[in-house]
């Protein structure tokens, strides 16, 4: 062994006679989440792999290890070198630092403050003296700048490749200055896939946002010019992943912590009028950058919600100038003047909701759960808003589900979409057992896009789970299981619920909401995730590496999709030939059985990929046989 080699060996692995830390580059899996305990397993730096295809991302992670004190550092890619002279360009790589703590306005009591909001919650799965590691060591975010102090600094590259890239490999260099000055080889494989626009995935995404947080944690008026500054680095994340579902909360006290509803409403006399001002300017901003929705909840119902006595419900009013005067209870629907004050409301909505091209059917009204609402409440909705149907939460108690298969998940077959008269489901999100893939063993494809109507998996990750849990998700829900429900996608992760310090307005004037967590309702199904995907960064919402690899398994299912739908038509299948339909299902079959190990490992929370070399071969596969299926079959 050279002696170069020798030092850096000693020093990772702590042999004798060399006891000073050297700086140096290492690979690691972009499966490992790196923190100041981490280890590398090897000291050979070997090129940073990278797999994705036409129009997607894909990302690869080196660590600098011990930097001198002080050492500004730079990090510089190169132009990826490809086919027949065809290039990416240096500027579609973007280069960010993972963080193990929010990198901004960290107070001294945030770690008590998040050991408040989780612990309860926490020890329904893990010891408590792994809470800390599990729950505010998974706090790891990218930055676009590295943090003050480290030991081990994760470095992640994720390149956003263009639409019209030629297939095949492209190579670079990485430059790494920090005291010393690394290079590393760079190696992007690009498949032949042409992935859609998010908006246009066949799979579905309903991630759970907070608005309200965001007003809170950077201090702004709620639906200010402000606060929809930051709300687009929040809705370009949204935008990233194709979210399908755009929620107009009308009170006060939803179960995700409704603190400024879309929907107020304006004294005109002794009567009030509904003011749409906030939902106008949000959902017009949500039309350009993320696209129009697959669903609008009108969210006027569920038990978390704040009410008073006498059938009344908390609502917030207005003046002329959309400020807030006061949070005032009013009739609820279900009686007379409840009837009077909600229609003209709730049909705004519809309106304003249609004139942006947004699917009047895909308006829904919601959220009924386990618990449904009451009967004059379901009697008025069917009265006055007779086309409306609803969005459900449920694992079947009262929604006429049967057993299904032998086994106790609902399929499609066996769901009465009526269960109450006028409530009608047009989109059910169904709860998956706590750290449980379901089992894919006797399916041959996933057949969650076939629905014929819209379900989803409300799928209870914990703040521990491996990022790899988080990277398949979107595909693993997809799945139609012997042993599970079919659904088109994943539901009820939180995105941007960011925590909020003590804060005093401008001026001295200090908000009540400030200085607690953001207030959410006892439902548990959502505060169960604990598992947020956003965090605060200094002019919005930044993404935590869990997030990224949504994004990658996302493009990963549509690519998916696009095979499995040539193989379930039969003229689309002869188009195919044996030898690419051979392909097609070994590609399918090694990625169901994948996510069976992964359901036996993820129950005891071991499975831990450092080599993630099969992973990444079976990946560039299905991307290169996805984009040969999608030109045999056009």
């Amino acid at each position: 062994m050279r002696l170069t080699s020798l030092i850096i060996a000693c020093t990772f692995f702590g042999l004798p006679g060399f006891t000073s830390a050297r700086e140096v580059l290492v690979n690691a899996s972009i499966f490992t989440e790196i923190d100041d305990e981490w280890r590398p397993a090897s000291a050979e730096l070997r090129p940073v792999r990278m797999v994705g295809t036409r129009g997607g991302q894909a990302s690869g992670q080196v660590v600098l290890l011990h930097p001198p004190e002080g050492a500004e550092v730079r990090v510089a890619p190169g132009a990826l070198q490809g086919p027949d002279g065809h290039q990416i360009v240096a500027e579609a790589v973007q280069v960010r630092y993972g963080w193990n703590t929010e990198p901004h306005v960290l107070p001294e009591d945030m770690a008590e403050t998040l050991r408040q909001r989780h612990a309860p919650d926490h020890g329904r799965y893990h010891a408590p003296d792994d809470w800390d590691r599990r729950v505010l060591g998974a706090y790891r975010i990218l930055a676009d700048a590295p943090p003050p102090t480290f030991s081990r600094l994760p470095i992640w590259l994720t390149v956003h490749v263009p639409a019209d890239t030629r297939e095949g490999v492209y190579t670079g260099t990485l430059e790494v200055r920090a005291g010393g000055h690394h290079r590393v080889a760079l190696r992007l494989e690009v498949g032949g896939y042409q992935l859609p626009a998010s908006r246009e995935y066949v799979s579905h995404v309903n991630l759970i946002y907070s608005p309200c947080s965001v007003a809170l944690r950077y201090d702004v008026d709620p639906w200010s010019e402000e606060h929809l500054a930051l709300m687009r680095r929040s809705l370009h994340w949204y935008a990233s992943v194709g979210q399908d579902v755009f929620y107009v909360p009308f009170t006060t006290g939803t179960h995700f912590g409704t603190r400024f509803p879309l929907v107020r409403f304006i004294r005109r006399g002794d009567a009030l009028e509904p003011e749409f001002s906030a939902f106008e300017r949000f959902a017009a901003q949500w039309q350009e950058q993320v696209g129009a929705p697959r669903f609008v909840v009108l969210y006027v119902w569920c038990v978390s919600m704040d009410r008073g006595d006498d059938d009344t419900v908390r609502v917030q009013i207005v003046d002329d100038q959309g400020a807030v005067i006061e949070n005032a209870y009013v009739p609820y629907l279900g009686t007379p003047e409840g009837d009077a004050l909600w229609q003209p409301a709730m049909d705004g909505v519809v309106e304003r909701a249609a004139a942006l091209g947004w699917d009047r059917d895909g308006v829904l009204i919601g959220i009924a759960h386990d618990r449904k609402p009451e009967q004059e409440f379901l009697e008025s909705t069917r009265r006055l808003f007779p086309d409306r149907r609803w969005n459900v939460i449920s694992h079947g108690r009262g929604y006429g589900f049967r057993e299904a298969r032998g086994g106790r998940h609902p399929s499609p077959a066996h769901l009465d979409p009526e269960p109450s008269p006028g409530l009608v489901i047009g989109y059910h999100e169904y709860p998956w057992n706590p750290h449980s893939f379901p089992d894919l063993r006797e399916q041959g494809r996933i057949g969650g896009w076939e629905l014929p109507f819209a379900r989803a998996t409300l799928a209870r990750f914990h703040a521990g789970s491996n990022p790899l849990a988080f990277r398949m998700l979107p595909e693993a829900t997809v799945a139609s299981a012997g042993s599970g429900p079919s659904s088109i996608g994943f539901s009820r992760f939180k995105a941007d619920f960011l925590a909020v310090p003590e804060v005093r307005r401008r001026g001295g004037r200090a908000w009540p909401e400030l200085g607690r967590r953001l207030r959410m309702g006892g439902w548990v199904n959502l505060m169960r995730n604990h598992v947020d995907l956003l965090a605060p960064g200094p002019d919005g919402a930044v993404a935590k590496i869990r997030f990224q690899q949504l994004i990658e398994g996302g493009q990963a299912v549509e690519a998916r999709i696009a095979i499995e739908k040539a193989l379930a038509d039969d003229a689309l299948r002869a188009r195919l030939g044996e030898e690419l339909e051979e392909k097609a299902r070994h590609v399918i079959h090694w990625r169901a059985q994948f996510v069976n190990r992964m359901r036996e490992a993820e129950r005891e929370n071991r499975w831990v990929v450092d080599d993630e070399t099969e992973f990444l071969d079976q990946t560039a596969l299905m991307y290169r046989v996805a984009g040969a299926v999608m030109d045999r079959v056009r």
